[in-house]
């Protein structure tokens, strides 16, 4: 073996004008493998770990009370925030607030999303840093957002800023609806403003989380959109949102409060019948109306209109709740009839669906007795048309799915909360389509390259084997044999291939180095999300790389079989008769 080395790194040495081009084609063909290679998993990391982060994030829990699209809080469910941040491969569970508003500048006004940060978390040094690409400041610190010294400090985009003619220090107007529907004014104090990464960073405006609760009005018990960021998440995001599917199966809702008429009261636990028109029907046949089922109606058991003193068609107060004020949230409802509760279920009223959620949006908070024990009793008799705590959406696949139940959430067609669970896959499809296009491209582009350079591999060997047919015979008639032979041409190529690869790698790097400094322009660019801070971005992996510099050597030599083995074919005596 030592014998065969010898003779190949000298046959390479004699030849320095064809290995230098052969080895040149060679090389350029891994500069181009290795660079674009690298510049895809740059592509893909911006946007899996950038973008789609703080887009859609890789898995996400979507929230709307009562089917309004931007009222984006589910009341008194906290709590699934710390069953979700238990689940494996969660790396980290953020509580995300974005809504529409309209921006007012000294010189113009515009639209733009309001965006909680969450202030309070402890930041590692690679999520700092990160920070820092995504907002590279250009007046004012991003953590200045917890200043208490100003009213509402915010940070916004410089593009914006230019917009809206609005500087360092002063002030503008933000009018948006709350999560209660109601709209609302809000002042917000300039503290920061920063060059946007890319085109998704120009429309947002940011504002710490507890700042952008108390504007929309979110109690610390209520539950907000959640983006996941997994380990991994090309593999787990889809497992991951099936699970959560399963956690967030509703039960039946149930509040407790109490029923006022006169002078008389009575603690009751309420429910909420569907409205739609086959629950009514359904509901009809069940329980004596005397009064068409819609508005503000109730159902009360007998024993409770008893001791009221209360008949079908009056009116009495339905007291549910507790708001923030301190004020109880108390409507004022027709008695429809009423009826006997099944047994276990208590003095349970039946109301309309509507005015049922609606008084479950608004109350401050649910009590630790919320009343599902009497609630489920009572379902074996009134069996689906109770109204669930939320209308739990199913797993969207496309992108298309996830546009349909946006009109369908849009439409109103439940009246309780809505919740969906979301991957990157839908939310970002167009995004995941883009990352497999570049893929694919630089795929086609390199193989066709390579074909280009392994046809120059065959040919050049075969002239080699032409031009060396006397030494070939001169070898072998000194006892090499015909393996050998065969050996020596696929060493000499195998080394050429190695070293043009060592070559064309270094060349690549020298090449990521002197691209990554170039910079391009943000604003009104349709790629700049595929790039950081104006920058291209190349992410290089080890195991990659040696793979594709192994994958230049493989393919060299497959491609040198044919004329090494046509080499050990010869016969000495022909080979030595050969001239030229």
């Amino acid at each position: 073996m030592n014998t065969i080395l010898f003779f190949a790194y000298r046959n390479i040495l004699r030849q320095k004008r064809r290995a230098f081009l052969l080895g040149t084609a060679m090389a350029l063909g891994t500069c181009f493998l290795v660079l674009a290679s690298s510049f895809v998993a740059g592509i893909s990391q911006t946007l899996f770990d950038r973008v789609m982060t703080y887009v859609a994030g890789h898995t996400s829990v979507i929230v709307s009370d009562r089917g309004y699209l931007y009222r984006t809080a589910l009341r008194g469910h906290a709590d699934l925030k710390d069953d979700i941040e238990k689940l494996p491969h969660v790396k980290k569970v953020e509580e995300t607030i974005g809504i529409m508003c309209r921006i007012v500048g000294l010189k113009k006004s515009d639209n733009a999303i309001l965006i909680g940060v969450d202030l309070r978390k402890e930041y590692t040094k690679e999520e700092l840093e990160e920070v820092k690409d995504n907002f590279p400041m250009v007046s004012g610190a991003f953590e200045d957002l917890s200043r208490q010294d100003v009213e509402n400090p915010a940070v916004i985009s410089k593009s914006k800023a230019e917009f809206l003619g609005i500087g360092m220090g002063e002030v503008m107007s933000a009018r948006f609806q709350d999560s209660r529907g109601r709209m609302q004014v809000a002042k917000l104090t300039v503290i920061g403003i920063f060059q946007p990464s890319n085109a998704f960073m120009e429309a947002p405006l940011f504002v710490s989380l507890d700042r952008a609760k108390a504007l929309l009005d979110i109690d610390s018990t209520d539950l907000v959109y959640l983006y996941l960021t997994l380990q991994d998440p090309k593999t787990n995001a889809v497992p991951t949102a099936d699970t959560i599917q399963k956690m967030l199966a509703p039960r039946l809702a149930a509040l407790p409060g109490r029923v006022e008429f006169g002078s008389k009261t009575e603690n009751v636990v309420s429910a909420g019948i569907r409205s739609d028109s086959a629950s009514r029907a359904a509901f009809g046949k069940l329980v004596a109306l005397s009064s068409e089922w819609k508005g503000a109606v109730a159902v009360l058991p007998e024993s409770v209109a008893d001791r009221l003193g209360a008949k079908p068609g009056d009116t009495v107060k339905v007291v549910l709740g507790i708001s923030r004020s301190g004020d109880p949230i108390s409507d004022k409802v027709v008695v429809a009839g009423t009826w006997n509760p099944p047994s276990g279920s208590g003095d349970l009223v039946l109301l309309e669906e509507d005015l049922f959620q609606a008084a479950r949006s608004f109350r401050a908070r649910l009590p630790g007795d919320s009343g599902m024990a009497q609630v489920d009793a009572a379902k074996s008799v009134l069996d689906s048309l109770l109204s669930p705590q939320w209308k739990l959406m199913p797993r969207a696949r496309t992108t298309d799915d996830v546009a349909d139940q946006y009109r369908q959430i849009g439409a109103r067609e439940w009246k309780s909360p809505v919740v969906a669970v979301r991957t990157m896959y839908e939310m970002g499809e167009q995004i995941i389509k883009l990352a497999d296009a570049l893929n694919l491209i630089t795929l086609v582009a390199v193989l066709i390259l390579f074909v280009v350079v392994l046809t120059g591999v065959v040919n050049t060997l075969r002239m080699t084997v032409r031009e060396r047919t006397r030494e070939i015979g001169t070898l072998r008639s000194l006892g090499m044999q015909a393996r050998q032979v065969r050996s020596l041409f696929l060493v000499e190529t195998a080394m050429l291939a190695f070293f043009s690869s060592l070559a064309g790698t270094a060349l690549a790097f020298a090449a990521m180095v002197g691209l990554s400094r170039l910079s391009f322009p943000i604003e009104g660019n349709p790629l700049s999300m595929l790039l950081v801070r104006g920058h291209l971005v190349f992410v290089p992996g080890f195991l990659s790389t040696v793979g594709q510099i192994l994958l230049v050597v493989g393919m060299s030599v497959v491609a040198a079989w044919g004329p090494a083995a046509q080499a050990a074919k010869l016969s000495p005596a022909n080979a030595l008769r050969h001239y030229e």
